[in-house]
């Protein structure tokens, strides 16, 4: 008859616990109770039905990497690219601004521009029609005349004067003129207020722009004095034609000539081409400062 084998109760006068085995201590090494050792197997994807993974079990990548889907090959990791980001309504966008260096790049000089309800901005040149547009500053230095470059066609011009006048001692009113394309013919005509007198000057060779102190007998006095003009740019092509003047100045050394002026320039059919300023007396009493002249187009 064969032989029976079964397990002892006791291994070393201990008795197992429900569920231990005994364990083999290996060659000469007593044996002892214990729980049995798990059994390797394999489950399919399917059997992990609740729970999460620690992140310690998840499979490790460079720093900086994602998990990205792989068609039907098994995910990876890799580095974000742009196509990964989809695109998004601008109404996405809801708070914060974009800084300068992310704004679309123009040329030079030009602003965005509308184009129509339908369509995108654009950069473009402003438009000079209606805009006030520098075209020359003179930079009169210790000097009685001054003419500008040619100015060109535009519909009106408009003169900031900033000056400072220097008395010589002459004998004549510190006052400055103007004349238009280098006219001296008695083609201009004005009517003035000041705190003295209202005027009306006929057929002179000039409009005072400026002044009409008289001071003439303190050489060296100094003193400044502001102005501003606007003047049609452009002849009907009438030979009868005149050109319409308006300013105002301020005077620093004597507020009784602090004026407001209206004057025509007979000019047939000449456009207004060049403008010059002049101390009534010339080669004596001087002025400085700055004259910029601007143009508009409508």
């Amino acid at each position: 008859m064969g032989q029976v084998n079964t397990i002892p109760r006791r291994i070393n006068g201990v008795e197992g616990a429900a569920g231990e085995v005994m364990l083999s201590g290996g060659p000469g090494v007593l044996e002892t109770w214990g729980a049995p050792a798990p059994a390797a197997h394999v489950h399919a994807a399917g059997d992990v039905t609740s729970g999460q993974f620690p992140l310690t079990r998840m499979p490790r990548a460079a720093s900086g990497q994602f998990l990205e889907g792989n068609g039907a090959a098994d995910p990876i990791f890799n580095a974000l690219i742009a196509a990964n980001i989809p695109n998004l309504a601008a109404s996405k966008i809801t708070s914060g601004q974009f800084p300068l260096a992310r704004m679309p790049r123009g040329a030079a000089g030009d602003v965005i521009t509308g184009t129509g309800g339908a369509s995108d901005p654009v950069y473009a040149a402003p438009v000079a029609a209606g805009i006030w547009t520098l075209k020359e500053t003179l930079s009169p230095t210790n000097v009685n005349t001054i003419t500008s470059a040619a100015l060109g066609n535009h519909d009106m011009f408009m003169v900031i004067l900033d000056i400072v006048f220097d008395d010589q001692g002459v004998g004549a009113e510190l006052t400055l003129k103007m004349r238009i394309n280098g006219d001296t013919a008695n083609n201009y005509d004005t009517r003035y207020v000041d705190a003295l007198a209202v005027a009306v000057t006929g057929a002179t060779s000039h409009i005072v722009v400026v002044g009409g102190h008289h001071e003439g007998a303190a050489v060296g006095v100094v003193y400044s004095s502001i102005a501003q003009l606007q003047l049609s740019g452009k002849s009907h092509g009438s030979a009868s034609d005149e050109i319409a003047i308006m300013g105002v100045s301020a005077m620093g050394k004597d507020v009784n000539y602090n004026r407001i002026l209206n004057a025509r320039w007979k000019c047939g059919v000449a456009n207004v081409s060049t403008l010059t300023f002049a101390t009534l007396a010339a080669g004596a009493d001087t002025f400085t400062g700055k004259i910029k002249i601007y143009y508009m187009d409508y």
